[in-house]
């Protein structure tokens, strides 16, 4: 009995150790992840996604014609031919047309992009010009344009701002655990 009693008390000690090391890994995990996704939003940074502009019928387009067709499109409806491109491309995604990723050379660039673009949100045009997010940032946002809508349902002030929901003034991020928001900040 007393060797039994021994060899239990080993393997609860192995176990904690287990543990330990098991919310080491975790909290390790979690730094590289948050290390990785700014790396990525900052290679993101200068980047729109255009939605709404007809793809080649054939399907094939170049870069240098997407990248035409959005200078043509920030020209004839937003007024703005001084933008420069790094590159541009459609995504591949099902969506039909396709929307163009396009890098543009500067931030500022982008900024005067996304300013003039703002005055399509209450017109029934086809086009949308978005910035482009992570693939962690696009899942919250996703999940938050629910309490958004809630909140514009209620004629409250609200915006969406990069991974988080501001309403009245007040920040609020997504809590996946509970699939609600809660604020940010210190609880007081």
């Amino acid at each position: 009995m007393t060797d039994v009693r021994l060899e239990l008390q080993q393997e609860r000690e192995k176990v904690k150790l287990l543990q330990m090391e098991n919310a080491q890994l975790r909290e390790r995990i979690t730094k590289v992840e948050t290390e990785s996704d700014y790396v990525s939003s900052q290679l993101k940074r200068n980047n729109i996604v255009v939605h709404g502009i007809e793809e080649a019928e054939n399907g094939h387009e170049t870069w240098a014609e997407s990248e035409e067709k959005v200078k043509t499109l920030l020209k004839d409806e937003l007024e703005i031919d001084t933008v420069e491109f790094e590159r541009a491309h459609r995504l591949n995604t099902r969506s039909r047309p396709r929307p163009i990723i396009a890098k543009c050379v500067s931030f500022k660039d982008k900024e005067q992009v996304l300013s003039a673009a703002a005055k399509w949100k209450d017109t029934n045009t086809q086009y949308r010009i978005a910035e482009d997010f992570t693939t962690r940032v696009r899942h919250i946002r996703k999940n938050l344009s629910k309490f958004l809508r809630q909140a514009r349902e209620q004629n409250k002030r609200c915006r969406l701002s990069y991974d988080k929901i501001v309403i009245e003034g007040k920040t609020y991020t997504y809590d996946a655990l509970n699939d609600d928001i809660k604020p940010v900040g210190r609880p007081r």
